[in-house]
């Protein structure tokens, strides 16, 4: 029978000492995590400046939306006006607070659809009625372009529109002291603070359209007086105006 073996210590598998190539990888493995978490970081704070900044645009776009829908809803509270008034649209002074009175009393309309949530300025307060958009006043709500006669504050007929679809009905605006939106819109820049608005461009660059057939569109104009180009919407004066049912 052959003996039992004795273990000593000195027959146990010794540590082998890290080597300097060991403890070089090691560090240098380290020294990789390190830069992946400062480039994740980097990219994290790259993504929040870029959603900070687009955020704006994004509020922006959605207030110039709701805004183009609020139009919208007015022009179907004049079809529904023109309907039942044969077809003659209503005086811009038709009521004590002008034609969004008209509308609201006859229960065409209700005092939000006469909001743009851009607009931050006060608007044009008359008899408990407002709006932020400017109803064509020469051409639809009087026919003074028309007939020559400035006292002639008789509206006109929808029959009377030659194109529907680029004859101006409402446009946003603000009056030439900008302190204020105003119910009336004229077709040449106004200098009249006191009555009349000119378009306003105020989402980044512009503004939105009610045209007589009910659609509602953007325009791009760099100033209020842009807007009066004959590439806009051109004044009274111009062969391409907007404002003209004629």
């Amino acid at each position: 029978m052959k003996p039992l073996a004795v273990f000593s210590p000195a027959r146990l598998p010794r540590a082998i000492p890290p080597t300097r190539s060991l403890l070089l990888r090691s560090r240098s493995d380290s020294a990789f995590t390190v830069m992946e978490l400062l480039v994740t970081v980097a990219i994290i704070a790259a993504v929040i400046a870029l959603a900070f900044n687009a955020l704006p645009v994004a509020l922006e776009a959605s207030r110039a939306s709701k805004c183009a829908g609020n139009l919208r809803a007015l022009g179907q509270s004049f079809f529904a006006y023109l309907g039942d008034h044969g077809q003659r649209f209503p005086a811009g002074y038709a009521a004590p607070g002008g034609w969004p009175q008209e509308l609201v009393n006859g229960q065409y309309a209700t005092l939000p659809s006469f909001c743009c949530p851009s607009n931050r300025e006060n608007p044009d307060v008359y008899h408990g009625t407002w709006s932020h958009f400017g109803y064509n006043y020469a051409h639809l709500a009087t026919q003074i372009r028309q007939t020559g006669d400035t006292t002639n504050r008789v509206p006109a007929l929808f029959s009377q529109i030659v194109a529907p679809s680029m004859t101006v009905l409402l446009v946003e605006n603000l009056r030439p002291d900008r302190s204020k939106s105003s119910y009336l819109v004229w077709d040449a820049y106004s200098t009249n603070s006191t009555e009349y608005g000119n378009p306003e461009p105020r989402h980044r660059g512009g503004f939105n359209i009610l045209w007589c057939d009910g659609h509602v569109s953007r325009m791009t104009s760099p100033t209020p007086q842009a807007a009066y180009n004959p590439e806009n919407l051109g004044s009274y004066k111009s062969a391409t105006s907007k404002w003209k049912i004629r």
